[in-house]
């Protein structure tokens, strides 16, 4: 496939994902993406999962799953996903 395929193929999955995380309002859904959105190991999804980890008005599990998922992503954007690890844990 050649390169700008792969990448409006990467734009339009993950464009997917954002959409359809906004337009749930079941939590076991929520749960169900966020932890897709990790396994994809995009670097696009950080930003993404580490507002949903500091959103305090999410509930504990679906904000502990955020976390979790970073875990994918940090070969990917380490330094990000460090420095954010760092500042929630400590």
């Amino acid at each position: 496939m050649p390169r700008e395929e792969r990448v409006n193929a990467k734009h339009t999955i993950v464009e997917k994902f954002r959409h359809l995380l906004k337009s749930t309002s079941h939590p076991e859904e929520k749960v169900t993406l966020i932890k897709a959105m990790g396994n994809t190991g995009l670097p696009d999804f950080v930003f993404d999962l580490q507002q949903i980890a500091e959103d305090q008005t999410q509930p504990e599990v679906t904000r502990a799953k955020a976390i979790y998922s970073l875990r994918k992503l940090t070969p990917l954007a380490a330094k990000k996903v460090k420095n954010f690890i760092m500042r929630v844990v400590l």
